[in-house]
């Protein structure tokens, strides 16, 4: 029986491409062709290592060994854009796996493919702030045997994500980082990355739910942070989901989790991290940041 492919080759990477850069392309060309993308039927193995990713946008390098991340269009879901940014070229990395430089490099191109789009999108699109227009909103589910993948979406209006959480600031007088970093436990804090990252178990929420966000706070859209705080924020995703894939295994739990970036104009940046509602501990949430500063190195 023959082996399904593990890894794409670059070859048929670049066959895919759209364009050398994201910034050769019109917004009217990746409108197009994303309205063009029709279902196509499942097949046995990973459709990313067959090649099965649509046209590519864009393309940045890893380090050694480590293959390419990318970012395709997956197709529109009414008026929003569908994209999907393959974390690297090779089935068994991720982001919880690569190397810190490597990470970094998956969110330096996150950033460039929202500034692309924000300051891209036609008149139609209507104003989100100064100079640009749309939301682009970033979340990743990890799970066991799939392709590591971020989903990106691009809509039109503020994401009822991002408005929740305008409404959640309003119910507390203030944002939801400055709200855990003035009445979360400080014994719940993992630690503090570069850039300022902080990261804390929230007390009280799901299992192993971490949030990250910024001291002193940052606002504003990823592409608007500075390049310090979203290398630090790359790498303290990598490490703490890196701990979190660690602690699920040595615990028998399922590999599943989400994390999603809150980040919008004026407000302050955090992103949440979930583990599938299917994983059970018994411990208290003191002794899970134990465990997690240990993984990461902070003891």
């Amino acid at each position: 029986m023959k082996r399904t492919p593990r890894e794409l080759a670059l070859a048929a990477l670049e066959e895919h491409k759209l364009a050398e850069d994201i910034r050769e392309v019109t917004f009217a060309q990746i409108w197009k062709t994303a309205s063009e993308v029709r279902e196509r039927p499942r097949v046995p193995g990973c459709s990313a290592c067959l090649g099965r990713v649509g046209c590519v946008i864009d393309v940045g390098d890893l380090g050694e060994g480590k293959g390419r991340t990318f970012t395709a269009i997956r197709g529109l879901k009414g008026d929003i854009l569908e994209l999907k940014q393959y974390t690297t070229t090779i089935h068994r990395e991720d982001l919880d796996t690569i190397p810190p430089m490597d990470a970094i490099a998956v969110f330096d191109r996150i950033s460039k493919v929202e500034d692309y789009l924000t300051t891209r999108a036609p008149s139609s699109v209507p104003e989100s702030e100064a100079g640009r227009r749309g939301h682009l909103l970033v979340s990743k589910h990890r799970r066991q045997l799939r392709h590591g993948a971020q989903l990106l979406r691009f809509f039109p209006t503020l994401p009822p994500l991002l408005s929740r959480d305008r409404k959640l600031r309003e119910r507390l007088s203030g944002s939801y980082p400055a709200f855990l970093e003035t009445h979360n436990d400080p014994a719940l804090q993992i630690g503090e990355f570069r850039g300022g990252v902080v990261a804390v178990f929230p007390r009280g929420r799901r299992p192993f739910e971490i949030v990250l966000y910024f001291r002193p706070a940052m606002k504003g859209r990823l592409c608007q942070w500075g390049g310090n705080q979203r290398w630090g924020m790359a790498q303290a995703i990598r490490e703490v989901t890196g701990a979190l894939r660690l602690e699920l295994c040595v615990r028998g739990q399922p590999l599943d989790y989400r994390w999603w970036i809150h980040a919008a104009p004026g407000e302050e940046a955090f992103v949440r991290i979930v583990p599938s509602a299917l994983v059970r501990v018994s411990d208290p949430q003191e002794r899970w940041a134990e465990l997690f500063r240990s993984h990461v190195g902070l003891e």
